[in-house]
């Protein structure tokens, strides 16, 4: 059973007078978590993680799916999914697992036809339709509709690939214009990604401090206050 959280105990008020933090226990709670990504992440519009490998330094978020064919493997929430591009050139997203024994699909990046699960050998099209599986060819009302791959919310924009994992709050391009007019002297359409290096910092610590502290203007002319000033901290 599910907790139920007290909605009243998280409540800040918009008047910056009154308002005060959020408990201790929405950022070390696993309940808390759990409700935010089944509620804010997963009913967003999230940059799917795609990378290239290639080891020439230039990486565009769609490089890897440009040919029909072709499929990409990722996480996102703690869950994998892949990117299929279908045979009219569509770009679909489908949970990483089989539907017969939740095998995982695919485990690398790829160009190819059928979808082959490795374990038993059922086989989807580009678009996620049951194709076959040896042994189940007389079995009755067979494919049912849950023997498909499930499609998941994705959208393309410029270079850059979006996923939803759960039922949006918002149609793709409401959100992205919603972006777009935040940054209104930043044409995010026409960035292209040119990887030189990277650093990966894993941190023990929940998401929300991460944010705080990056809209936190106080404490910048006290930790941030070396030669460097607030380039040191980005």
């Amino acid at each position: 059973m599910k907790k139920t959280l007290p909605m009243k105990k998280f409540f800040v008020d918009p008047n910056t007078g009154r308002a005060e933090s959020l408990p201790a226990s929405a950022f070390v709670g696993p309940e808390f978590l759990e409700l935010e990504l089944g509620t804010i992440f997963a009913q967003t519009w999230l940059l799917a993680p795609v990378e290239n490998d290639s080891q020439d330094g230039l990486a565009t978020s769609t490089d890897p799916i440009g040919k029909i064919g072709s499929r990409v493997p990722f996480n996102l929430l703690g869950k994998p999914f892949f990117l299929q591009r279908g045979q009219h050139g569509r770009l679909n997203c489908f949970p990483n697992v089989c539907t017969h024994a939740w095998h995982p699909l695919v485990e690398s990046s790829s160009v190819g036809g059928a979808i082959i699960c490795p374990q038993h050998g059922r086989q989807f099209d580009n678009e996620g339709r049951f194709v076959s599986q040896v042994g189940f060819e007389k079995m009755d009302g067979f494919p049912r509709e849950s023997d498909h791959l499930r499609n998941v919310h994705v959208d393309e924009w410029g270079q850059w690939v979006f996923v939803s994992t759960g039922e949006p709050l918002a149609p793709f391009r409401e959100f992205i214009e919603t972006v777009q007019q935040s940054i209104p002297g930043l044409k995010l359409a026409s960035l292209r990604r040119h990887r030189f290096d990277r650093e990966v910092r894993e941190v023990e610590g929940n998401w929300k401090q991460h944010a705080w502290n990056y809209m936190d203007n106080f404490h910048i002319r006290f930790v941030h206050k070396g030669p460097g000033g607030l380039a040191d901290a980005i």
